[in-house]
């Protein structure tokens, strides 16, 4: 897929092969986005190298982009099940060819499947890559006994050879016992200060910071309540008394945290659309364009005077 998740990928397993002395088929990318071509070319160079076990190897080590906001964004989920709901938001946001499908899923285990959107399925070397990822970020939320089989056998955890069948790459067991993570959301809560005080009273200015932190959640009016220690309808009872509904502040504070990323140079539009909660590309250009009368691109133009 030619989108920004990619490009972390591409970045996260160039960096591994550098880190073990290997040679790179092609430069570290600068932007968000690579292409199919180029991403294939990196994960078949490494197969070729040490096999999909190298691919999920080098993938794991998402701590390699640490400082982008995607890394946050993954490494800031509440456990394993709000994992892949983000990652899931990620794949629709960005229209990705192959997604992960839930086959079976219960408190301490998810049964997995990377397919293809359309007719033409992912490479095992891709299946191996967003694995390993997976894998690293659920090692970063603390998640505790981390045991994974690919197509029934043991690749990951206690006693496990580590081995890949090429054939079953496409097929994840992923079982554990606890996770220690706290949503911290570090990549909204940086924004903060480039943010112009808020325009409601309490507690709406209460709500638009807590979601100016939380935004790539997504979260809900139930969520804030539960978080502002109200009930819903009391939360929206205040918010309509101080002149505002819930989703017309959220869609404020939206465009207030991505109007701070932009006037930043190094973010892609796209990666600042998906961490601002949008659905996708379009739905950032049309909601930024509605409420701060320019074009995300214009805005970061005049932004920083193009």
């Amino acid at each position: 897929m030619d989108d920004f998740a990619s490009g972390a990928v591409v970045r996260i397993l160039l960096r591994g092969m550098t880190a073990r002395g290997l040679a790179a088929p092609c430069a570290l990318p600068d932007g968000a986005r690579v292409s199919i071509e180029q991403k294939r070319l990196v994960i078949a160079h490494i197969s070729r190298s040490g096999g999909l076990s190298l691919v999920f190897t080098l993938a794991q080590q998402i701590e390699r982009i640490v400082g982008e906001p995607l890394y946050s964004a993954f490494a800031s989920a509440r456990d394993p099940h709000d994992l892949l709901v983000r990652w899931q938001r990620l794949e629709r946001y960005v229209h990705s060819r192959h997604c992960v499908r839930v086959v079976a899923c219960s408190a301490a285990e998810l049964v997995l499947e990377h397919a293809a959107r359309s007719d033409t399925p992912p490479l095992p070397e891709e299946s191996a890559a967003v694995l390993g990822v997976w894998v690293g970020a659920l090692r970063l939320l603390g998640t505790q006994d981390l045991h994974v089989e690919v197509g029934g056998q043991a690749i990951f955890g206690a006693n496990a050879p580590g081995k890949w069948h090429d054939t079953a790459a496409q097929h994840w067991r992923i079982r554990w016992t606890a996770s220690t993570a706290q949503s911290s959301a570090t990549w909204g809560r940086s924004t903060m200060e480039g943010l112009a005080p808020w325009p409601w009273p309490e507690p709406a200015a209460a709500l638009a910071t807590w979601l100016a932190g939380l935004l790539a959640e997504s979260p809900c009016v139930a969520d804030a309540a539960k978080a502002l220690r109200m009930s819903r309808r009391t939360l929206q009872r205040k918010l309509a008394a101080a002149g505002v509904g819930f989703g017309e502040l959220r869609a404020e504070v939206r465009v207030r945290v991505a109007a701070v990323w932009l006037a930043q140079a190094t973010l892609p539009l796209p990666e600042i659309g998906f961490l601002c909660g949008y659905a996708d590309q379009a739905h950032f250009t049309r909601e930024f364009t509605r409420l701060a009368g320019l074009p995300p691109a214009r805005f970061r133009a005049t932004a920083l005077g193009y």
